[in-house]
């Protein structure tokens, strides 16, 4: 930790704001940060404000639990459900087609939103906002801006870009951008997120907007190494654990999982799906017998970690890149061997011998499981999954992320 950063203590709060009712990796990140934060007794108060549905699955989640607990973290909810005046929702409707006239009632409809009424009424002038996810928090808190609170939006991949980009628009067609004065700052979570965001808002925002832009420095690494030699003794389990959405390509593996089972390729090992999501019913069809036979378990965990520590391999199959995915860095931290989507920057950022790169294809992605299941098969098993330990620890310092915030919170 930076000197400079741990001698400035500031009376201000910092308000951690999301408002996704699934637990994924941005929730994660965001109590793992924000209990970092409040140990350091850097600021007045920092507390969460999440939402009622969000808050229930914390509560289910014993390691975030604690840590939530421990730092003495402020907790405000949200109501999940807010209605919207009859009259705002069929304005909207009508006046869909006339472009900035549609901008319009969508800001009114932000406004009658309970994130925007909660987050004026709980924060005050000069609190820091960080939103990490969602997109009626994410736009309360974008009103915020001009109210005089320093607002960090979280830009956690390349697939919201062109959404969060039509949403700084909205809103900057309402407020006077004169007020925002820097205190918007854009932080995105790798360098190539930020250059395409960049490029997507364009300088007239960017500029004019007095936004602010930056990126971390490295992955986000708030978690306790593991040393190669305290690794247990794994078993021959194969992880996927991701959101079931398309982007992250569930479908693709669980067909490769099915054509495995019946080539008998797969004899002796267990695969464990882990996730929520839209596709759930479409892969349960495609495993059907091999569920009830107990070869294939998909489930939600609320303690992936946990089950990393036993497991052989760990598949990430993001067609937009698997860096700096966290669950990728658990599994490489629990010594898995990894079979990745050669998507994106993902090969760049995590290029080593003992990692199997995938197309985007059943053929590919089989190939690749073939020889992830050879290595762990081999008498070199010990020496590579210690290998993914060490290639864990050459990354940042896992310091570094929370310097960056740290550093973005004290702009003035």
């Amino acid at each position: 930790m930076k000197e400079d950063t741990i001698n400035n203590t500031y009376d201000r709060k910092v308000w951690y704001v999301l408002n996704n009712s699934a637990l994924g990796g941005a929730e994660r990140r965001m109590i793992k940060v924000a209990s970092r934060v409040a140990s350091l007794n850097l600021y007045k108060n920092v507390c969460l404000l999440i939402n009622e549905a969000l808050w229930q699955e914390y509560q289910k989640d014993s390691e975030l639990i604690s840590k939530i607990e421990s730092s003495g973290l402020q907790i405000k909810t949200v109501a999940d459900y807010n209605p919207v005046p009859f009259w705002v929702k069929i304005f909207s409707k009508v006046s869909h087609r006339f472009g900035l006239f549609n901008s319009f009632t969508n800001y009114l409809l932000l406004k009658k939103k309970s994130w925007y009424s909660t987050l004026y009424d709980a924060t005050s002038e000069n609190d820091i906002v960080h939103c990490f996810a969602g997109d009626e928090s994410r736009n309360g808190a974008l009103i915020l801006v001009s109210k005089g609170r320093k607002v960090v939006l979280e830009i956690t991949n390349n697939r919201y870009l062109e959404h969060i980009s039509s949403q700084l628009v909205t809103i900057f067609a309402f407020i006077d951008c004169s007020s925002i004065n820097g205190r918007l700052y854009l932080q995105c979570v790798s360098e190539t997120v930020l250059k395409n965001f960049a490029a997507t808002l364009g300088e007239n925002i960017i500029g004019k907007r007095c936004v602010r832009m930056g990126c971390y420095s490295g992955p986000f690494l708030l978690t306790d190494n593991r040393l190669p030699h305290s690794l247990p003794e794994k078993n021959n389990v194969i992880i996927f654990g991701h959101r079931f959405i398309g982007p992250k390509n569930p479908i693709l593996f669980c067909h490769a999982v099915k054509n495995m089972i019946e080539s008998g390729e797969l004899e002796g090992w267990h695969v464990k799906i882990r996730g929520k999501g839209s596709l759930e019913k479409e892969m349960r069809t495609v495993l059907g017998p091999y569920i009830e036979k107990g070869v294939v378990d998909i489930s939600f965990s609320y303690n992936l970690e946990k089950e990393l520590r036993k497991s052989k391999i760990f598949v990430s199959l993001i067609s937009t890149g698997s860096y700096p995915s966290q669950s990728v860095f658990e599994a490489m931290q629990n010594g898995n061997l990894l079979v990745l989507a050669d998507t994106g920057e993902t090969k760049l950022h995590f290029n080593h011998q003992f990692i199997c790169f995938a197309e985007l294809n059943i053929e590919s992605l089989q190939k690749c499981l073939r020889n992830a299941i050879a290595d762990t098969t081999s008498e070199q098993f010990i020496k590579k999954s210690e290998a993914m330990v060490r290639f864990y620890e050459s990354f940042a310092d896992k310091e570094c992320f929370l310097n960056d915030i740290l550093y973005v919170y004290q702009q003035k």
